[in-house]
Formats: C-alpha cells, structure tokens, sequence
C-alpha cells in the first residue's frame, strides 16, 4: 500500500444504494444479501445520507423501526471524497471523525464507497504488512 495511492483504486465501485423513502427493512435485506454495511442514501438520484448496519441496529435498541423509512434513520452529512484523494488523506479523514466509510463521488455522482475494512484490506496488502506479518502455528 502506498499511502498517496488514490482512495479510488481501493474502493467498492457502483456500491448498492437505497432510496430514502424506502423501509428500513429493506434496507436490512439489501445489507444482508449484499454482504455490505453502509449503503448510501438517495434522494432523486443524489446523496442524501448514509445509513449503515449499525444504525439500524442502536436504533432499534431504543425504538419501533419497523415500518420507518430510511430517511429517518440515515446520517445526513456523509464524509465525501473524490476518486483522486489519497489513502491517506481518506483513512485519516474517517479516523478523525470517528466514521466508517466515505462517498467516493464525482460531482454529485456515486462512484463508491471506501470503508475501514477497505482500508484494511489496502494495508493488508502492503509490502510492510506482508514481511512483518507474524507467522502463527
């Protein structure tokens, strides 16, 4: 992993989104079947928000969800970065705001979504990971 690598070659591309007025069960469904656990939140074809697995998961601890439409329950300012940013800039970005993904987004369009798992999965891959892994038996 180079660090100044852009956060596009390392992203989900065409992530799966949902629109806002769509139930929150349905957004359960999507995250289930799609193996994924943000989905980004349309409103007319543009970003609205943002909704991950554990949103819906807290709340549901504290109230009915069922029936709800994801608009209710999304985060309404997503971290959004261009395709050009760097890893770096990216996962520092996440880490100061305590988020676990970013928008990759050209204008107002989706190009995908870079999570912390994304971010592992880049420095997994790194040279320096790889010679310094620990070798279990």
């Amino acid at each position: 992993m180079n660090p100044t690598e852009p956060v596009s070659r390392w992203m989900t591309s065409a992530p799966i989104t949902i629109e806002e007025t769509h139930k929150v069960e349905e957004a359960e469904e999507l995250l289930r079947i799609h193996h994924v656990r943000h989905l980004p939140v349309v409103r007319e074809g543009r970003l609205a928000g943002v909704i991950s697995e554990r949103d819906l998961f807290i709340a549901a601890q504290f109230a009915q969800t069922r029936g709800l439409a994801v608009g209710v329950l999304m985060a309404l300012d997503p971290v959004r970065v261009g395709p050009d940013a760097t890893l770096a800039a990216v996962a520092e970005k996440l880490w100061v705001l305590r988020e676990g993904v970013a928008i990759v987004m050209d204008g107002e369009r989706i190009l995908g979504v870079f999570t912390a798992v994304d971010a592992l999965r880049a420095l997994s891959t790194s040279s320096w990971a790889t010679s310094h892994a620990a070798v279990t038996t």
